[in-house]
């Protein structure tokens, strides 16, 4: 077989010579460069089987070996899976605080929505409400600095405040709607409540510009979150309506105020703390309605964050107790740390002594097969290896003494 494999390789030279050189393309080339590659890989797997077997002839070697896939191999397999389970926690809680906090904002703009419903029914007159709610919504707009809404009072509709960048209602939206809204590449978390009296009726869409600065401040100093879009192949369904020559298109909607210019700012991670303190960058989709479509959707939203921050969030609840946690669990990988050195030190000086009666046993059955019968191999503890020796000793001293 090696030979075969040598001759293959000389002609795999000299048809890449002569082919470089004239460019001569030689019959079966091809095939016969596939099997040189099939039984290079024989011959190899042949050769790693030998090498192996010569590595293991001396006992220490096979002991060695035998720690190696009985104590290291499952060891890395296990810190390999307790790291990846690891990241995969630290991303997914990162995801979750996310998301949790992304729906409380959410929440906090529909509740706002309810408060300029509520207090635009109470002072409806001869403005129907517009400058009710244009004088209401100043104070909430402290809070959140993007709120804007698109009211409906019996029918007229008009903006919140005068300069909101959305002015009507989205053909899809219905009473209770809370969600995340997509117009183009920008992002507003929305809520549509309805009012109902006797005389009046007042719907009302509010919307908060989910921009770089809101996300930043969802998790400020623990997570850097962005979204990205899912874009399917499917067309705009808003009904068969769309198709008819009277129906208005879409207009362009842009969730920030029309001349507002309000700076974005972009959150950043603090730097590692450590070798271990890596980024950890995980992702979870998110319900999303596109504001030209009636389809249901979802959008990727990424979060960045580090193991340190993860856990500062985690344990924050604890108060002046994380330090006396933390203390603990330096003590307690202190103890387990100890453990393991004592019991890789013990394991070293059990193989020293093993393989040492080996190697001694080894060279007195050399000397005894070249004649000399007058060495004895040492006796140092009490134990089966000792006990062999002795015999091998005893042995040997009858076989010289009946010579």
């Amino acid at each position: 077989m090696e030979k075969i494999v040598l001759v293959l390789v000389i002609q795999q030279v000299a048809y890449e010579a002569l082919d470089r050189l004239a460019g001569v393309a030689f019959p079966l080339d091809g095939l016969l460069t596939l099997v040189f590659f099939a039984l290079a890989i024989f011959v190899g797997i042949k050769y790693l089987f030998r090498l192996f077997r010569r590595t293991v002839w001396r006992l220490r070697n096979r002991l060695i070996l035998a720690y190696v896939f009985i104590g290291v191999v499952p060891i890395t397999l296990i810190l390999v899976m307790l790291g990846l389970g690891m990241y995969i926690l630290m991303g997914q809680v990162a995801t979750y605080l996310m998301t949790a906090e992304l729906s409380r904002r959410n929440e906090v703009v529909r509740d706002c929505a309810y408060a300029l419903a509520w207090h635009v029914a109470d002072h409806l007159g001869s403005d129907q409400g517009e400058s009710a709610a244009n004088q209401f919504i100043q104070p909430l707009r402290r809070r959140l600095a993007g709120l804007q809404a698109v009211m409906r009072v019996d029918g007229k509709n008009f903006q919140i405040p005068r300069n909101a960048g959305v002015s009507e209602f989205p053909r899809w939206s219905q009473h209770g709607f809370l969600g995340l809204v997509a117009a183009g590449r920008e992002y507003a978390l929305a809520a549509d409540v309805r009012v109902e009296q006797p005389s009046h009726r007042v719907e009302v869409f509010a919307y908060e510009s989910a921009d770089t600065s809101l996300l930043g401040n969802l998790l400020p100093g623990m997570a850097s979150i962005s979204l990205l879009s899912i874009d399917d192949d499917s067309k705009n369904d808003l009904g068969k309506t769309e198709e008819q020559p009277s129906e208005q298109p879409v207009p362009r909607v842009h969730f920030r105020a029309v001349s507002e210019d309000r700076e974005e700012k972009a959150v950043a991670l603090l730097a590692p703390r450590s070798w271990w303190d890596i980024t950890v960058r995980w992702g979870t989709l998110f319900p999303l309605r596109k504001w030209d479509s009636t389809k249901p959707t979802q959008v990727l939203i990424r979060v960045a964050s580090r193991p340190s921050l993860i856990i500062q969030k985690l344990f924050s609840t604890l108060g002046p107790l994380t330090g006396a946690l933390r203390f603990v669990l330096y003590i307690i990988g202190g103890l387990l740390l100890l453990v393991e050195v004592a019991s890789l030190i013990f394991g070293m000086n059990l193989t020293r002594t093993m393989t040492r009666s080996d190697e001694e046993l080894y060279e007195r059955t050399v000397k005894v097969n070249s004649g000399d019968f007058s060495n004895r191999i040492p006796i140092r503890s009490d134990d089966q290896l000792s006990e062999l020796a002795a015999s091998f000793n005893r042995m040997t001293a009858n076989v010289e003494k009946l010579i």
